[in-house]
């Protein structure tokens, strides 16, 4: 027995040692690998480039009506790379050689969305809430829709760091320009030569949805509806009503006959009523009339024909263009992120201390997304639709409950809640919930990290499994994220995922999707395309050849260490064994401590195997790869030192 396999006959000996020389003559990498070589793996080649394009989000929501107030426009933002494919290494393209445009394209379906003229109220608002103005289908910072001409549109912006083109603030809407419904519209990503002439294209989703909705809890209901609608608007039980006012009819509360426009009007009411209840906060009106000199109230500025930017005095991250971070006005007020996860996700007693109403599916950790879908899109959209919630994961298992979201601990709920902006409270702290990381979280920048269930491979990770299905302690009422000790599915240092990089500078979301939609996401999104023309199936981009024509070395340099798959130089002989012989734990990392396969090892399309003898062995999608499938008398290193 040599190395833990039988070895019976001279003729083994020999092709044994005849595999370690080929191994000195082709170098391997600190660790385990394999030589080099000439051989197509993977996708025949359709040319000589690739273009890999992603939304950055997996969802852009904006506001179905701005004529009340603005929480988000219509900005929506694409990033594309481009690839020469070529040996030893493909390169990625930069703008002194390649130019990126997009123009809608017709889905599956048959929809296509190429303006959004006539489709929303957006630019008749434009000016008087962001200060900019544009023409129909000018996004804020200049990008445009292609028009019923469908202009394929230049990707200006290079950025040299993150080696991607950009089309940022896109003004789509989530109607198609048939007037139908979909949040899942596509575009075509054309990359070109500084001549014009075509290099590839990939089509891909920008998605969209107005879908973020307060209906739900702030539509305008009769006191006797109160509890079963859950209707914030309604002003008995939480501010009291005004003299003589009829309880059913709820008369100071919005009845414009556009639902759209009533929800929102009662938000205005209502955080005024709540801004100035009981002189509790008599700096109100001054915060108001900072922001809106002249006025004292949001509903004084909206009758003067003023929407209200809901930023202007909560900070917003996504808002803040320049990066500049909070001004003096917003320095004084909750970021809107806090603002908005603290009020929603506490069981607040009213004001007047004797009802508590709470808000469905707030605080259960894990949960299904309906509590999330009550502001964002939403029970028609349902954003979160990649790998994970196919799997049958939630919002809360990557980002744990409102308050956490919020910065806030679910305890106060029970504790009774103190607003830490009212100044009424002597410790404004005892309301503030610090992380685990010593420091609230932070909105846009304190998210859930991959490494968090992605936590390492089949030898070193945290917790029972491989791949973990929360990405914080459920004792955690901070949900801060696990941090993995093997970092070998982890984020650039400092980064999230969708500013993350591997492999010679392609995006994390270049091989994987957008956050949300991650591959291979749910059938009815239109995700799935984008890899399949990229790979000929749905899911993460496994096949090397996409990118590396006419080949790839044999080595263990590829994204997290994988090697290259349905690579028959690999499993036609026995060279991969030499590579185990060099460096076992390389091989257990994915195959296991036994070598019976993991998750990390499981087939991403159907695989048609040839072993020694030019015996076929089938997998299905999914089975995980054994060394026992072709090796039944192997020994394991693990085993044999036992």
């Amino acid at each position: 027995m040599k190395g833990g396999v039988m070895v019976g006959s001279l003729k083994s000996r020999q092709l044994l040692a005849a595999l370690a020389f080929l191994l000195v003559l082709l170098p391997l990498p600190a660790g385990a690998g394999g030589g080099g070589g000439t051989v197509g793996i993977g996708v025949s080649p359709v040319n000589k480039y690739k273009v890999f394009a992603f939304n950055d989000l997996g969802m852009h929501c904006y506001d179905g009506d701005f004529s009340v107030f603005s929480l988000l426009p219509l900005f929506n933002t694409v990033h594309a790379q481009v690839v020469m494919r070529q040996f030893p290494k493909p390169v990625v393209l930069n703008s002194s050689v390649a130019n990126l445009y997009y123009a809608a394209i017709k889905d599956p379906s048959n929809s296509i969305n190429r303006t959004s003229a006539g489709k929303t109220n957006f630019w008749s608002y434009l000016y008087l809430l962001f200060g900019v103005s544009q023409p129909v289908d000018t996004g804020l910072l200049g990008a445009r829709m292609p028009g019923l001409a469908n202009v394929p549109q230049l990707m200006g912006a290079y950025d040299a760091n993150c080696k991607w083109f950009s089309a940022t603030g896109i003004p789509l809407t989530n109607i198609d320009d048939f007037g139908q419904t979909n949040y899942f519209p596509m575009m075509r990503i054309t990359a070109s030569d500084k001549t014009g002439s075509v290099l590839s294209n990939l089509d891909i989703v920008v998605p969209a949805s107005s879908e973020m909705n307060c209906v739900s809890c702030h539509e305008t209901a009769a006191f006797a509806d109160y509890v079963t609608t859950f209707s914030d608007a309604s002003p008995p039980p939480r501010i009291g009503p005004p003299p003589g006012a009829n309880l059913l009819q709820d008369t100071d509360f919005s009845n414009n006959p556009d639902p759209k426009v009533r929800f929102r009007e009662n938000v205005l009411i209502l955080h005024d009523a709540l801004g100035s209840y009981g002189g509790l906060n008599p700096q109100y009106p001054g915060y108001i009339a900072a922001a809106y000199p002249n006025h004292n109230s949001l509903w004084e500025v909206y009758q003067a024909g003023q929407p209200i930017l809901c930023a202007k005095c909560h900070y917003s991250k996504a808002l803040d263009l320049a990066g500049s971070g909070p001004d003096a006005l917003q320095a004084d007020h909750l970021y809107l992120s806090r603002a908005m996860h603290k009020h929603h996700g506490t069981d607040w007693p009213m004001m007047d201390g004797s009802y508590v109403i709470p808000i469905p599916g707030a605080y259960t950790t894990p949960a299904t997304p309906s509590s999330c879908y009550y502001c964002h899109p939403g029970n028609d959209t349902q954003c979160l639709r990649s790998v994970m919630a196919v799997k049958g994961m939630s919002c809360q298992n990557c980002h744990g409950d409102l308050l956490a979201v919020g910065g806030f601990t679910s305890q106060l709920a029970t504790d009774g809640f103190v607003d830490p902006y009212l100044p009424n409270v002597s410790d404004p702290s005892l309301a503030v919930n610090l992380t685990t990381t010593g420091a609230q979280r932070r909105p846009w920048q304190d998210l859930p990290k991959c490494q968090s269930c992605h936590s390492g491979d089949a030898l070193n990770h945290l917790g029972a499994s491989i791949v973990g299905q929360m990405a914080h302690d459920p004792n955690d009422d901070a949900a801060t994220p696990l941090i993995a000790t093997n970092q070998r599915f982890a984020e650039n240092p400092g980064q999230l995922f969708r500013f993350s990089s591997t492999h010679g500078g392609m995006a994390c979301e270049s091989c994987h999707g957008s956050p949300h939609a991650e591959w291979p996401s749910r059938n009815n999104s239109n995700d799935n395309i984008t890899p399949t023309e990229l790979q000929g199936y749905a899911g993460p981009i496994f096949e090397c050849g996409v990118c590396h024509q006419p080949a790839v070395s044999l080595n263990l340099n590829g994204p997290h260490g994988l090697h290259s798959v349905n690579d028959r130089r690999w499993y036609g002989t026995m060279i991969h064994w030499v590579v185990y012989q060099q460096n076992p734990a390389a091989c257990q990392a994915c195959h296991g401590l036994d070598l019976k396969g993991t998750v990390l090892s499981r087939t991403a399309t159907n695989r048609n195997l040839v072993k020694m003898g030019n015996t076929r062995i089938s997998y299905n999608a999914g089975t995980p790869v054994s060394c026992f499938d072709c090796h039944a008398n192997i020994i394991p290193a693990s085993a044999k030192a036992r």
